[in-house]
């Protein structure tokens, strides 16, 4: 005789997703630029499916609101009542829209932020995994690999990834467990938990395994690799003074107007209106001395990422007018020869 109990997760979308972080620790365990590329991209997937699956079960009773929502608008037109309004409203705050709904869909950051908003997932972890997944864009659709950090990253995500396993997706409808013997019934019947020890738990405890992340040697490469950009920034802000013989804050201005909407004069640099000033830089600086005092892992990662952001823009603007004018010098170099 035998008794269905349901109570754990679905065994097939466990095993799906073990075998993929295994494969990525595999690939991490290798210990190159291009097998941590792979792993980043699967990683990346992995990440998506499992906070996709949370937002399946956070969705699942929303078609029941929805029908609820309809025959509490009907009700209030047949008998407009504070008390059928105070209802409607209530349903109303939990149906979740249809646009709404395939936003979520199709955009990863659109997922993070819906799983913040219900208390799945932690701000600084959803910041993370977005910045993450723009780097696996980069990896993905432009073969564009940041090979100074891209270890680091990959390894960073492993263990989000791993952590979003271990917490399940609390899907409303499980796998059953068969109750094989009057033992396991009387214990049922007792209150107590038969439940074998969740897979998830036993799987991260093996995934984890030899893949701890070096937090001091995390800092330091992130920290080596913002400040050689900024230096970069630096010298090309500085490669163009000399150049031009415009001084630094009006290199700064030039940087960020000369494909769009270059002034008649010099001075009119001083006066535009821009986005960043030369104040910017140190600000970027003092940031960049910050990290190292920060402590987990992820808080580290959020803070790189937020200061990347903030200077990534005017980098690849600086970056462009030193390619322009170093064409332009290459040109009338050449067209010089020619005469």
């Amino acid at each position: 005789m035998s008794w269905w109990w349901p109570v754990r997760p679905s065994l097939p979308r466990v095993e799906f997703m073990q075998a993929q972080l295994e494969e990525a620790k595999d690939l991490l365990e290798r210990d190159s630029v291009a097998h941590d590329r792979l792993a980043f991209i699967l990683l990346d997937n992995a990440a998506e499916v499992m906070m996709f699956r949370n937002v399946e079960a956070l969705l699942f009773s929303n078609p029941l609101y929805e029908r609820l929502l309809k025959q509490w608008e009907a009700a209030i037109e047949a008998a407009d009542t504070p008390e059928a309004r105070s209802h409607r409203d209530e349903i109303k705050a939990k149906v979740v829209s249809k646009t709404k709904r395939a936003k979520i869909e199709r955009s990863f950051d659109a997922k993070a932020d819906f799983l913040v908003d219900n208390g799945r997932l932690e701000q600084t972890a959803a910041t993370v995994l977005k910045k993450l997944h723009r780097y696996r864009n980069e990896l993905y659709h432009r073969d564009r690999i940041r090979s100074l950090t891209v270890r680091s990253a990959a390894q960073l995500y492993f263990s989000l990834a791993v952590s979003l396993f271990e917490r399940g997706d609390k899907y409303p409808i499980g796998e059953p467990i068969i109750i094989r013997t009057m033992e396991q019934l009387d214990a049922v019947r007792r209150g107590e938990d038969i439940r074998p020890e969740p897979k998830e738990r036993v799987v991260t405890r093996n995934l984890r395994f030899g893949m701890s992340i070096d937090e001091a040697g995390l800092k330091g490469q992130l920290v080596a690799h913002l400040a050689s950009r900024l230096d970069e920034i630096d010298a090309g802000i500085e490669w163009v003074s000399e150049t031009l013989g415009f001084p630094p804050h009006v290199v700064v201005n030039l940087a960020q107007v000369h494909e769009s909407q270059l002034p008649e004069s010099p001075r009119q640099l001083v006066t535009m209106k821009v986005d960043y000033n030369i104040q910017h830089l140190a600000r970027w600086r003092e940031a960049l001395g910050g990290l190292p005092k920060l402590n987990g892992e992820i808080e580290l990662f959020a803070a790189f990422a937020d200061l990347e952001d903030e200077f990534e823009p005017f980098e690849r603007q600086i970056k462009g007018l030193v390619d322009r004018l170093d064409y332009e010098i290459e040109w009338e170099a050449e067209m010089m020869r020619d005469r």
